[in-house]
């Protein structure tokens, strides 16, 4: 486990490279869907701050961890983060994945702070393009 985070306990430190998503958006092809994951202990909200130019895209949805805590340690809260996708056009979902007899489905409930748990998934997508959710060969289930 590694994180950008200062910790007292860790057993080892090491620099790393680091670089914003905008540098490389030239390789994402520009029609293409986007499915941006981030998890990365606390710094979500910076690497969402590093792709504006992404996030600008059509067709882009956004899968990011929340933790709170985590997020106040590295000088930010979860209210800017959300404040910041919605200005983005981007309003937050809660993903769950949910047993239906043999099969499971992706539930997507409207989310707001202070949040489900401890800490959770963010699905950012922009309301307009919720459809491109349930085009996959998976069920999705949009609770309003």
């Amino acid at each position: 486990m590694g994180t950008l985070r200062e910790v007292n306990d860790a057993d080892a430190r090491f620099a790393v490279h680091t670089a914003l998503l905008d540098d490389y958006v030239d390789r994402v092809p520009p029609d293409g869907r986007v499915l941006l994951k981030t998890d990365v202990e606390g710094y979500d909200f910076h690497v969402l701050k590093g792709a504006s130019k992404v996030l600008a895209r059509r067709e882009v949805a956004v899968i990011s961890e929340v933790n709170p805590q985590w997020l106040k340690e590295v000088g930010c809260s979860a209210e800017e983060m959300f404040a910041y996708m919605a200005d983005l056009g981007y309003s937050a979902y809660h993903p769950t994945v949910v047993r239906r007899g043999l099969s499971r489905v992706l539930t997507i409930a409207p989310l707001s702070l202070p949040g489900p748990h401890t800490w959770f998934n963010a699905l950012f997508c922009r309301e307009s393009e919720l459809s491109m959710l349930q085009t996959g060969q998976y069920p999705v289930e949009i609770i309003a």
